[in-house]
C-alpha cells in the first residue's frame, strides 16, 4: 500500500486501506486479516484507526527500513479473537522486560506510544476508567518528593512511567520523554533528574485516601 509523496497526508492512504480491509473481509472462510510493516508511529497509528490490533514487534530492526516490523491483526471469527486478545496479553506482560536491557532497548517514546494504545495495559497499569494501585502511586510520591531511592521504587516508577505513554499520553516533554524511557530501558539517569520528571507523572499527584498512612 503506497500513496505518492505528492498526495500523502490528504487521507488517500486511510481510505485505500479501509477499501481493502472491507474487500478482504467478505472472503468466506477467512479467520483474519494481518500485516507486516515498518513500526513508525505514523504507520501504527494508521492501521489502529483502521481497526487493526498489533501483536508482535520483531526483536530486530529490518536492513530495508531500519525499524522494528510490527505485526497487526484484525479477527473476524470469534475463534480469531479469542486468539488475538491471548497473544496481546501475552506481549503486554512482557513488554517491560523487552525494554528493560531487551531487544526493544532503542525503542522511541512515540513508538512506544503507539504499541500501547494499540495493547491491553501492561501488568500492573489500570484499565480504562479504573484508578491505579494505592501503593504504587504512593511509591511513586515518595521517590518524587525525595524519600527513597529509585531502586527502593522502581518497579512502582515503570508502571507509573508505561501509564503516562497510554492513552490519553501524558504530554511530559521531548525531555520527559527520554528521561521515563532511560529509566524502562535500564539506561543511567540522575535520580535528581527521575525525581523532575517523576513529580510531573498523574501518579506522583493522586491525593492520599483516607487509609493513607
Amino acid at each position: 500500500l503506497c500513496v505518492h509523496p505528492a498526495v500523502q497526508r490528504r487521507g488517500i492512504g486511510r481510505r485505500l486501506l479501509a477499501e481493502t480491509l472491507r474487500e478482504l473481509g467478505a472472503v468466506k472462510g477467512v479467520d483474519t486479516m494481518g500485516a507486516c510493516f515498518g513500526a513508525t508511529p505514523r504507520l501504527m497509528r494508521l492501521w489502529r484507526k483502521a481497526g487493526t490490533k498489533v501483536v508482535w514487534l520483531g526483536h530486530g530492526c529490518e536492513p530495508s527500513s531500519g525499524h522494528h516490523t510490527a505485526t497487526s491483526l484484525q479477527p473476524l471469527t470469534g475463534r480469531a479473537c479469542s486468539l488475538l486478545r491471548r497473544i496481546q496479553s501475552r506481549l503486554a506482560l512482557q513488554l517491560p522486560e523487552l525494554l528493560s536491557g531487551g531487544p526493544l532497548q532503542h525503542l522511541d517514546a512515540d513508538t512506544l506510544a503507539e504499541l500501547l494504545a494499540s495493547l491491553p495495559p501492561p501488568a500492573g497499569c489500570p484499565g480504562a476508567d479504573c484508578e491505579p494501585c494505592e501503593q504504587d502511586c504512593a511509591d511513586v510520591r515518595s521517590f518524587a518528593w525525595g524519600a527513597r531511592t529509585v531502586s527502593a521504587c522502581r518497579y512502582a516508577l515503570t508502571r507509573a512511567s508505561l501509564n503516562a505513554l497510554r492513552p490519553p499520553r501524558q504530554m511530559l516533554g521531548a525531555h520527559g520523554d527520554r528521561v521515563i524511557m532511560d529509566l524502562l530501558q535500564n539506561r543511567p539517569v540522575q535520580e535528581r533528574v527521575l525525581r523532575q520528571v517523576a513529580r510531573r507523572l498523574v501518579w506522583a499527584q493522586q491525593p492520599y485516601s483516607s487509609s493513607s498512612g
